[in-house]
């Protein structure tokens, strides 16, 4: 099991903050004045708590924050919750390349920009394929990334839910 979203938003931010202060002191170490003193952390509050409501996530930015996954695509209870959460969509169609991408959530950003699935478009318009810049590969990156944690913030709700 996972840590749970708002866990994995404020670890994120422990860890930014942790670099941050690790950078200075690096800096500082240049200086015969400041080597060896300490730069001093600041307390990162949770950013986002679901509390009692059971709402979802709408940050995009502390969504995509979120790094591990254990939701279960292949789940039809779970589909199904996602639907009525309006979350599914996201998944693309049951079965295709993109589906797949998702239900699969170890494939690794590597995969993904460079399966030519994802970096080849077909066009009418033009004759032949057309090919997708880095910059767009990388939205789509953020896309798939952002979906993820959509699906994962949606499986915490589903697996909170009273089984029958």
């Amino acid at each position: 099991m996972v840590a749970l979203i708002e866990d994995q938003m404020h670890q994120h931010l422990i860890d930014e903050e942790e670099q941050r202060c690790v950078a200075l002191e690096l800096e500082m170490a240049g200086d015969a004045k400041r080597k060896g003193k300490k730069v001093t952390r600041r307390s990162i509050p949770k950013p986002w708590s679901r509390g009692s409501f059971p709402s979802l996530c709408q940050d995009p930015d502390l969504l995509l924050m979120v790094s591990d996954f254990d939701y279960r695509l292949e789940d039809p209870g779970f589909q199904a919750y996602c639907a009525e959460r309006g979350v599914l969509h996201l998944a693309g169609t049951r079965g295709s390349k993109r589906w797949q991408f998702f239900q699969q959530h170890t494939r690794t950003r590597e995969e993904f920009l460079t399966d030519p699935h994802f970096r080849f478009a077909a066009t009418a318009e033009l004759a032949g394929p057309h090919e997708f810049g880095e910059s767009d590969m990388e939205v789509g990156w953020k896309i798939i990334s952002l979906g993820r944690a959509k699906l994962q913030d949606c499986w915490e709700l589903y697996s909170a839910l009273p089984r029958k």
